[in-house]
C-alpha cells in the first residue's frame, strides 16, 4: 500500500500531531531526539524499512521494531526497545508517517461529517474507552463543580482541568478518546473523563444529576453529619454549658476533618475550639457575637456540602492541603546527592536529591 492510499482516519490524525500534542504524550527531550532521528531517514518508504499496510504500519529504527495498529492512536503504538511507553523511536516513526500522510488522498465520502467523538451517542463505548472506574469518578467530581475550561477547536477538544493541580487534556476529532492525551501522562485518567463529560454537559447531552445524586463519598457525608451534630450540641448548650468532654470531641473531629480532605473545615473548627478552650479556662469572656462569627463560616460550608450539585467548587468550600501527594509510576530518577541531617529536637534522617531526566525537574 502506498502513502497516497493511507487509511483516512490515520492520515487525519497524523496531520494533527503538532509539537504540543507530541510533547503532551512524551516530553520535549524525546521529541527533540525523535525529530533528529526522523530527519536522518530517506524521503520515501521504499528506501526505508517502513511499511504502510491496510492493518498496521511498521518500521525498524536503531535495530528496534516499531508498529502502529490501525486506525491509530497512541495506545496502538509499540516499540521493541526497553522504554516502558513513549520513546524517541516512536516519535521518529510518527513524524516519518506524518510526512507520508501529507501526500495521502482522502476519499470525500470517507470523511467524517457526524458529531465529534466526545459527543457520540454510544455512551457504552465512551465509558469503555475512558475506563469505567475513571468515568464513574468523573461523574461524581462533576457534581463538585470543578474548574474546567473547554476550547472546541477545528482539530481537537482542548480542556484545562483543575484537580488540586491543573491538567491539560487534548482529544483529537479524528480518532477521539483512543488518541487523547493528558499532561498527567496516564493512558487513562479521570481528567480525560471530566473533559468529555463537561463537553457533553455543555452541549446539553449530559445531566450529572441523572446518574448520581451525591457529590461526596459516603465517608465524607458521615464527617459532615458529625460536624453538624457537634455544632448543634454546642449551640444548644451555649457558652454557659461548655464542658471538657464536648471540647475534646471537637478536637477529635479536627483530625477526622483533615483525614476526610476537609482542611479548611478543620482549620475553622480548630480556631473555634481555641476560643472555647480559653472561655472554659476563664482566660476570656466569649460574647455571643464572637461565637456567631466563628460558627457562621463553618456552618455555612457544612450546609453547602449537603447540596447536590455543590453551589461552589469543592476546593472553595473545604480548601486544599498544603501538600498534595499523588502516585507517580515508572519514574526514572537520577540520585545526585544524599544529605544526612539532625534537627535541634533530636530527629535525624537522610534526604536524597534526585533529578528526573524525562520531565527536567528536581
Amino acid at each position: 500500500m502506498t502513502a497516497a492510499q493511507m487509511n483516512p482516519e490515520l492520515a487525519t490524525w497524523l496531520r494533527e500531531l503538532d509539537d504540543e500534542f507530541l510533547t503532551a504524550w512524551a516530553n520535549r527531550g524525546l521529541l527533540r531526539r525523535g525529530r533528529k532521528l526522523a530527519e536522518s531517514l530517506p524521503a520515501t518508504p521504499a528506501a526505508t524499512t517502513c511499511t504502510i499496510g491496510p492493518d498496521e504500519c511498521t518500521a525498524t529504527l536503531d535495530g528496534h521494531q516499531q508498529a502502529l495498529q490501525l486506525p491509530g492512536g497512541f495506545e496502538q503504538l509499540s516499540c521493541s526497545c526497553p522504554a516502558a511507553s513513549a520513546c524517541h523511536h516512536l516519535i521518529a516513526f510518527l513524524l516519518y508517517l506524518q510526512k507520508q500522510a501529507a501526500s495521502a488522498v482522502n476519499d470525500p465520502a470517507e470523511t467524517e461529517t457526524g458529531p465529534p467523538p466526545w459527543l457520540s451517542d454510544d455512551l457504552a463505548a465512551l465509558e469503555k474507552q475512558l475506563g469505567k472506574s475513571y468515568y464513574k469518578r468523573a461523574q461524581q467530581l462533576l457534581l463538585q463543580a470543578p474548574e474546567i475550561e473547554l476550547d472546541d477547536t477545528a482539530g481537537a477538544l482542548l480542556a484545562k482541568v483543575t484537580d488540586s493541580e491543573q491538567y491539560s487534556v487534548r482529544i483529537p476529532r479524528s480518532l477521539g478518546i483512543r488518541a487523547a492525551t493528558c499532561s498527567c501522562k496516564a493512558e487513562r485518567c479521570v481528567h480525560k473523563a471530566l473533559a468529555v463529560l463537561a463537553a457533553r454537559q455543555q452541549a446539553g447531552l449530559y445531566d450529572p444529576l441523572a446518574d448520581l445524586n451525591e457529590a461526596l463519598s459516603s465517608a465524607q457525608y458521615d464527617v459532615v453529619e458529625q460536624l453538624q451534630d457537634w455544632l448543634r450540641e454546642l449551640v444548644g448548650q451555649g457558652s454557659a454549658g461548655l464542658s471538657r468532654a464536648l471540647l475534646e470531641r471537637g478536637e477529635a473531629l479536627v483530625t477526622v476533618a483533615k483525614q476526610a480532605d476537609f482542611p479548611l473545615l478543620a482549620s475553622l473548627l480548630s480556631g473555634l475550639l481555641e476560643r472555647l478552650n480559653d472561655e472554659l479556662a476563664g482566660r476570656s469572656f466569649l460574647q455571643m457575637e464572637q461565637l456567631r462569627s466563628r460558627l457562621a463560616p463553618l456552618w455555612g460550608r457544612l450546609k453547602a456540602l449537603r447540596q447536590t450539585p455543590l453551589p461552589q467548587s469543592l476546593q472553595a468550600l473545604v480548601g486544599t492541603h498544603k501538600r498534595h501527594y499523588r502516585l507517580v509510576q515508572e519514574l526514572e530518577l537520577l540520585v545526585i546527592g544524599a544529605e544526612a541531617w539532625q534537627s535541634a529536637a533530636g530527629f535525624c534522617g537522610l534526604s536524597l536529591h534526585c533529578y528526573a531526566p524525562a520531565s527536567g525537574e528536581w
